[in-house]
């Protein structure tokens, strides 16, 4: 029987522990926040709108994503930008088709002026919202509690960090959002037309790949 090709050792498999958790129940409280300022119809035509249903989700297969981590292997024919796990006889894809299936964002070429960085804008949602001071994404939930919003699309931007910093990128919930999104959320007609899929699914895949090689482990086998 040929060996089947894994990318890492059955010896090396290990058990893992969730430290970090997505708060996707917190969504409902932006959903209410943004239907109480009258932008909820405005969020749900933009390009997160699907991810309002994530609070059905009562139940999150960590220890299912991990096995199939674990089962990774070198599919002929692959590339490197997807993933491919043996499961039973049968090896099944992650690539960009069954992310943007799963995602709805859109792929592209990303733009030279965001590569290139950004500049902080003047008189912006953190100054109207925060004082100036990049936010935890608890106290963006919070900020959106509370309402009363200068312009009535800061409750869609602050619902655009939310959901891009603590759902997709899998920023802890008390850590503070990214001052590159801040100042990118400014402008939401750019952002809407921004290829998320691209960079999304970009960083998706390495930290997929960094969960089995790029942390300190007791290995234990169980893959017997």
């Amino acid at each position: 029987m040929a060996e089947i090709p894994y990318v890492y050792r059955p010896s090396n498999w290990f058990h893992a522990r969730i430290l970090v958790h997505q708060r996707f129940t917190e969504l409902n409280r932006m959903r209410d926040s943004l239907d109480k300022v009258g932008e909820l119809k405005r969020f749900q035509d933009g390009v997160f709108r699907h991810f309002l249903e994530l609070p059905r989700l009562k139940i999150f297969g960590g220890r299912l994503c991990q096995l199939l981590l674990c089962r990774e292997v070198n599919h002929l024919g692959g590339n490197t930008y997807e993933m491919w796990f043996r499961v039973g006889q049968t090896d099944i894809r992650f690539g960009k088709l069954e992310f943007c299936l799963v995602t709805g964002l859109q792929f592209g070429t990303i733009p030279t002026n965001v590569v290139h960085g950004y500049e902080d804008v003047k008189e912006g949602v953190l100054d109207r919202c925060f004082s100036g001071k990049v936010p935890t994404f608890h106290r963006i939930l919070n900020r959106l509690d509370e309402g009363n919003f200068d312009q009535p699309d800061d409750a869609i931007k602050l619902s655009y960090l939310f959901l891009l910093g603590h759902v997709l990128l899998g920023i802890e919930y008390g850590k503070t959002v990214p001052r590159w999104a801040c100042i990118f959320v400014e402008n939401l007609t750019a952002f809407e037309r921004f290829p998320l899929g691209t960079y999304i699914y970009t960083q998706t895949v390495y930290y997929l790949r960094r969960f089995m090689t790029g942390r300190k482990k007791a290995n234990q086998n169980f893959s017997k």
